[in-house]
C-alpha cells in the first residue's frame, strides 16, 4: 500500500553482533536503515527485489580499505616491540603477509546504509543530481535476511580509539591462536601462521570495510559484510563502472520470488522534477505490490545545480 503517513517507529534490535568490551563507538542498529541510490538502481531493486553488496576492494572510495589495514598494521608493530618467542615470530609473519595483501583468491561483499534520513551530503555524494532516491528499510528485516545469509553487520568507525580498540581484539586473538600450538608444529610454524591468517581472513577484510576517515562521521553508516566467498564462486556477479568490472552479489530483500518487498519509505531527491518523479514512483510501487505501508516522499533540501 502507498501512504503519505509517516511510517511508524521500528523495532530497536538487541547489542548481539560482535560486541566489542571498551568499543566507544559500538551501537546496536535500531529504527529504519537508508540507502541512497539512483533511479535506475530503483527499478532493478524493485523488479529482483535485491540489492547489490559490492566486493570490499572496489568500493568508490580506494582509501577505505587502506585506513583499515594501516590501522592494523600500526597496531601490530606498536606490540611486536615488547613481544617475545612466538609472539614475535607470528607479529613479524603478519606484518610481511599484511604488506603482501594477497586477497584475490576469496572476499568479503558489503551493503551501505546510513542511520541519517534525508542527509544533503548523501545526497551530493552518493546519487546523481535530480535522480536520486533513498529507500528506507526496516533494521529488524534486514537482520533477519542477514541472518538467512549467514553475514553479519559492523557499525563504520570513525572515531580513531574505536578503530584502534577493534583492530587490537582481532589482533590479541590471532596472537592467542598462534601461540596456542606453535610448540607443537615448531617444525612447520609458516603453515601453522597461515591457518591462523585464514581463519581471521574475514575480520581482517571487515576492519578493511568499516574503518573510515572521521570526516565522513556524520553519514553514521552501518555495513551489512558477507562472509568469505570465493573468486570463482557462482553468487558472484559481474557490472560495469566508470573505470572497472566491478564484482558483486545479490542480497535478497524478500525470503522468495514469491514474497513481495517490504520498503518503509522511498525519498525522492531534490530534483527540478520531483512532482513527476513522485507520480512515476507511485505507479512503480503500486504495480509491485509492495507489502505493507511504503510512503513515497520528496526531499524538501532546497539544492540544485545550475
Amino acid at each position: 500500500m502507498v501512504t503519505s503517513e509517516t511510517p511508524p517507529e521500528r523495532l530497536a534490535l538487541p547489542k548481539t553482533l560482535r560486541t566489542l568490551r571498551g568499543d566507544p563507538e559500538y551501537q546496536p542498529i535500531s529504527g529504519p536503515l537508508h540507502h541512497y541510490t539512483s533511479l535506475d538502481a530503483l527499478v532493478s531493486i524493485v523488479k529482483s527485489k535485491s540489492l547489490r553488496a559490492t566486493n570490499v576492494h572496489y568500493m568508490n572510495d580506494a582509501s577505505e580499505s587502506e585506513l583499515g589495514l594501516r590501522t592494523m598494521k600500526e597496531v601490530a608493530e606498536r606490540v611486536r616491540k615488547g613481544a617475545e618467542g612466538v609472539d614475535r615470530e607470528f607479529l613479524d609473519f603478519f606484518l610481511d603477509w599484511l604488506g603482501r595483501r594477497v586477497f584475490e583468491s576469496a572476499s568479503v561483499y558489503v551493503l551501505c546504509f546510513s542511520q541519517a534520513h534525508n542527509q544533503l551530503s548523501q545526497w551530493r555524494g552518493y546519487t546523481a543530481h535530480g535522480r536520486g532516491v533513498c529507500l528506507s528499510i526496516d533494521a529488524g528485516l534486514l537482520v533477519q535476511r542477514m541472518q538467512a545469509y549467514g553475514w553479519t553487520f559492523q557499525n563504520c568507525r570513525y572515531n580513531r580509539e574505536s578503530q584502534l580498540t577493534w583492530a587490537d581484539a582481532i589482533l590479541s586473538r590471532m596472537r592467542r591462536e598462534a601461540a596456542a600450538d606453535a610448540p607443537a608444529l615448531a617444525a612447520d610454524k609458516e603453515r601453522h601462521f597461515n591457518v591462523v591468517l585464514s581463519r581471521a581472513l574475514s575480520d581482517l577484510l571487515q576492519v578493511a570495510a568499516t574503518i573510515k576517515h572521521d570526516a565522513f562521521a556524520e553519514e553514521r553508516e552501518v555495513r551489512f559484510i558477507s562472509s568469505m566467498i570465493p573468486a570463482g564462486d557462482a553468487r558472484v556477479l559481474f557490472r560495469v563502472g566508470r573505470t572497472a568490472l566491478i564484482p558483486y552479489v545479490e542480497f535478497q530483500l524478500a525470503e522468495s520470488a514469491d514474497h513481495p518487498l517490504t520498503v518503509a519509505e522511498i525519498m525522492i531527491g531534490p530534483s527540478p522534477t520531483q512532482n513527476l518523479t513522485h507520480a512515476a514512483v507511485v505507479g512503480l510501487v503500486r504495480q509491485n505490490g509492495f507489502k505493507g505501508q511504503t510512503t513515497i516522499s520528496a526531499s524538501q533540501i532546497p539544492y540544485r545545480e545550475l
